[in-house]
């Protein structure tokens, strides 16, 4: 499918529908190809989309999922890698 600069219309809903590809139980992963992880940076700023397009509950989810990793210090760890359990990359 091509993509013309004289159909934005188009262009935001496969942005809409590529971003939802991403959409998981626990929030957004990085990457729908690639990876089946949640990675704080990737998914974070992916959440400024889900925000613009009003899918709240998706952003909900992965701060629940972060905030229940969240060090006492405040530190988040930059990837809750998916599973039958979750495990935690570093800090």
């Amino acid at each position: 499918m091509t993509v013309s600069k004289h159909n934005p219309s188009l262009a935001r809903d496969i942005a809409i529908q590529n971003l939802r590809a991403c959409y998981r139980e626990h929030g957004i992963v990085a990457g729908n190809h690639h990876f089946n992880d949640y990675w704080a940076r990737d998914g974070f700023f992916a959440c400024f989309g889900a925000l613009a397009i009003g899918d709240h509950q998706v952003i909900r989810r992965m701060l629940a999922l972060f905030f229940a990793h969240q060090l006492p210090s405040g530190l988040l760890p930059y990837r809750v890698m998916n599973g039958p359990m979750f495990s935690l990359s570093k800090y």
